[in-house]
């Protein structure tokens, strides 16, 4: 979309707000639920009325996907660690790393990355054996590749990469190769 401003702010005119008008409109194709760099500016304060306002109808803002009361986006640009993608995903959407709590929802969360790793929520932080999803639900399914998990990482600083054919791997949350991650928002 292209837009034309006519700004007829002088110093005597500070209150006159500007005419916008639009000169053409281009098809705009994009795959639902991927977010790129040129979606990602999305003000807080829009995104979160746009949720309030769509609750009702079970729809999300452009770009997001509705699936079981929550909205949910793929960012694929820029990849990020675990520690960063959680930060993305509470302060630019206020919502947070996916949580996964069946193996229906990890079925649909892997056809919905393009079946490509991605972040989730799980992580174990805090305490050393102790599993969390960053969005406060209770862990009550896992898939890991190897159960139990293991790992060879120190301290507490554990988050979960779903890999090949949607298994969970652990790596660590701020030193890991960056990655592609879904962010999810309740409604």
């Amino acid at each position: 979309m292209q837009m034309q401003v006519e700004d007829e702010m002088s110093p005597s005119r500070k209150s006159r707000k500007a005419n916008i008008r639009v000169v053409s409109r281009e098809p705009q194709h994009q795959v639902p639920g991927l977010l790129t760099e040129a979606k990602s500016n999305t003000p807080k304060d829009e995104l979160k009325a746009q949720l309030k306002e769509r609750a009702g109808e079970h729809m999300c803002p452009q770009g997001w996907t509705f699936q079981g009361g929550r909205c949910y986006i793929v960012s694929t640009k820029p990849k990020l660690t675990w520690s960063a993608a959680n930060r993305t995903c509470r302060e630019r959407f206020m919502g947070s790393l996916a949580s996964v709590l069946s193996k229906s929802d990890m079925d649909w969360l892997w056809d919905f990355s393009g079946r490509k790793p991605f972040w989730i929520g799980l992580n174990s932080r805090e305490a050393e054996g102790w599993w969390e999803w960053a969005g406060g639900e209770p862990v009550s399914y896992t898939n890991w590749r190897k159960t139990p998990p293991r790992s060879k990482m120190k301290r507490n600083r554990k988050c979960v990469l779903v890999w090949r054919n949607a298994k969970w791997q652990i790596r660590d949350c701020k030193r890991s190769r960056a990655h592609r991650f879904v962010c999810s928002v309740k409604l």
